[in-house]
């Protein structure tokens, strides 16, 4: 598997949106889709959470509708996940880690904790509308793998996940007889997704750890009476994944996994 790059790479997908069901709900409500940028902005945790979910009856409509512009595939930014391994021996050991990690969704919106579940709604109704997809707000990730650790040097496993975007504008509407308004609302979502053959990549971490440092990881290990994130074990020094990757991850080598 080829290694991939950590940021500012092309998209590795670019899928257009189909505007056509959504478009025509706002033409029957007297929305003009191409001049959506004129409607006023709404802030949208001011609205009710009763009031997420786009109902139209004919005679009335309320609710938000989604109109995403192009969904762009690219990988996530790398973290740890897991366990990282530091060799206290004078000798190569090898050494079976595994790694599992949950990949959530972010948003530049703003959206409080109090209406997240109505405002993924219409994310999620939107991917399917525009585009034929499935949207899932988070994932779990797991991997392993049998690594050698030469004398001092830490590795730990890295995940690199796909992720999709979606910028566009959410659109406001509450029609009841003669009353009609409408606002908006625009940003990214960024989530996890997985299209076609584009598969997470996982990467393996190492970098020296100097003696100095190394002592002071040993005198923070856990004795049975102070529990810490370090524990040695088996000739190994154990720590998060996520601690390594903050700590060393600008320095350490990065070497990619061939199944």
């Amino acid at each position: 598997m080829a290694l991939r790059p950590q940021g500012g790479q092309d998209p590795l997908l670019v899928r257009d949106p189909d505007y056509s069901e959504v478009d025509a709900t706002l033409r029957k409500w007297g929305i003009d889709p191409d001049k959506i940028q004129d409607l006023q902005v709404i802030d949208p945790n001011r609205m009710d959470a009763g009031y997420w979910k786009f109902k139209d009856t004919n005679s009335s409509a309320i609710g938000v509708l989604a109109r995403p512009q192009k969904m762009t595939y690219c990988f996530g930014p790398g973290t740890g996940m897991g366990d990282a391994v530091r060799n206290e021996t004078p000798d190569v050991i090898k050494r079976h880690i595994r790694g599992r990690r949950t990949i959530g969704t972010e948003t530049t919106i703003g959206i409080e904790a109090s209406i997240e579940a109505e405002f993924f709604e219409v994310v999620k109704a939107s991917v399917t509308t525009s585009f034929s997809q499935t949207w899932k707000q988070e994932t779990e990730s797991e991997d392993y793998l049998d690594i050698d650790i030469k004398p001092s040097h830490m590795s730990w496993l890295e995940l690199q996940p796909v992720m999709r975007e979606i910028e566009g504008d959410f659109i406001v509407l509450v029609c009841a007889g003669f009353f009609h308004a409408a606002w908006r609302f625009s940003g990214k979502v960024t989530s996890p997704g997985r299209e076609g053959d584009l598969q997470n990549v996982v990467t393996v971490r190492d970098t020296q750890i100097p003696s100095e440092e190394g002592k002071t990881l040993r005198e923070a290990a856990s004795p049975l009476s102070s529990p810490s994130p370090f524990v040695i074990s088996d000739g190994a020094l154990i720590l998060p994944a996520w601690i390594a990757e903050a700590k060393w991850g600008a320095t350490a080598s990065r070497t990619s996994i061939d199944r």
